[in-house]
């Protein structure tokens, strides 16, 4: 059941969409249709099945902490009900399921401006991005690290990315100090980063991610 997942949406053709949108529940089906564009549609339906296929659960429900972060609702008494996470952009939506808590996001490379900068990054990151040869890539790894990460705790935006500092960490695969782990995936697509965070007591040490096809 634990793993990552991901759809890009290159391989989901109409007769694939209209599959979904049968497959979909009543509530997450409406909100697909309401998108004028197919690919939104599309973001809007496919991270939520890949919920649905990681987990083998049919339809599952959810409910949120008060900071919006959605978990799922316990299946059957004593049950060990997974923890997951989803993300998206344009052209790609992933889902991380754990046995502990989690936190996922994907971002195409992000062009550094300095009011974005100033917004996501401490001072000791500042100073990193303004030394390096390839800022958009390390805007983009502070960005979708700090993003798994406040996903991971359940927190969201409601701590401020600059006060979070990854300036220390150089690898694709770390732990923190306070248990959490964390693992970047950059082979998935070009000019995609992924970041996910678990918290964990050991290390995350898979770097693929499973593709699904024909959901």
């Amino acid at each position: 059941m634990s793993g990552y997942y991901f759809i890009d949406f290159e391989s989901v053709d109409d007769i694939c969409y209209q599959k979904w949108l049968q497959r979909a529940p009543e509530f997450r089906r409406e909100e697909a249709l309401r998108f004028r564009y197919r690919r939104d549609s599309l973001l809007s339906l496919s991270a939520y099945l890949l919920l649905e296929y990681g987990t083998n659960l049919s339809r599952p429900s959810f409910y949120c902490n008060e900071f919006g972060k959605p978990y799922l609702s316990p299946q059957l008494e004593k049950s060990n009900t997974p923890f997951f996470n989803l993300s998206h952009t344009d052209g790609i939506a992933v889902c991380f399921i754990a046995k502990e808590e989690v936190g996922i996001d994907v971002e195409h490379l992000i062009e550094p401006k300095d009011s974005l900068i100033k917004y996501v990054c401490s001072d000791c990151e500042q100073r990193k991005l303004a030394q390096s040869s390839y800022p958009s890539e390390l805007l983009t790894r502070y960005w979708v690290l700090k993003e798994s990460y406040l996903k991971a705790i359940g927190r969201g935006l409601s701590v401020h990315p600059c006060e979070i500092d990854f300036s220390e960490y150089e690898t694709d695969s770390f732990c923190t100090n306070d248990g959490y782990c964390f693992r970047i995936i950059s082979s998935i697509l070009p000019k995609i980063l992924i970041a996910v965070c678990q918290k964990t007591h050991n290390e995350i040490v898979a770097d693929c991610m499973q593709r699904v096809i024909g959901l």
